[in-house]
């Protein structure tokens, strides 16, 4: 993803800079679209002709070079997916830390949220002394919303 992200902020300033125009006719292709073209082994070499092959199709389909505003939109989209599966993967986390101590706790991330905030308040007198703040530290920093 980041040497297409390279390649459209490349497109993008030779595009400004009017290069692209007095030298030749630049479209992007598609990873997937040039695969099927691929007759040997992954290297440039491969790569190239490959390449040259599906741009001298009729009907192959070139990609748009994203603007500065489509890629803010793209990076900001990423940032919230990572965020959302850090989330998860910490709720899930705590899930199979309070069932080491005999705690189920529903599936969900609201209904696992409200389970463990019962469930650490009842359990703070029988947790291990090295054991009982950091878990509740961790769910008060990174699982509460």
């Amino acid at each position: 993803m980041a040497a297409t992200e390279r390649i459209t902020m490349t497109m993008r300033e030779l595009d400004r800079f009017k290069v692209i125009q007095d030298v030749a006719d630049v479209r992007l292709i598609a990873a997937q679209f040039v695969r099927p073209f691929v007759k040997w082994n992954k290297n440039d070499a491969a790569d190239a002709a490959a390449i040259w092959e599906a741009a001298q199709r009729p009907g192959m389909r070139f990609v748009a070079v994203k603007t500065e505003d489509q890629q803010a939109m793209l990076a900001l989209h990423r940032i919230r997916q990572q965020l959302v599966r850090i989330r998860v993967m910490q709720v899930n986390q705590l899930r199979g830390l309070l069932y080491e101590f005999g705690v189920v706790l529903p599936q969900g991330r609201r209904a696992s949220i409200e389970a463990a905030r019962a469930a650490l308040a009842s359990l703070a007198d029988q947790l291990p002394a090295m054991l009982a703040e950091p878990p509740g530290s961790a769910y008060r920093a990174y699982v509460l919303p």
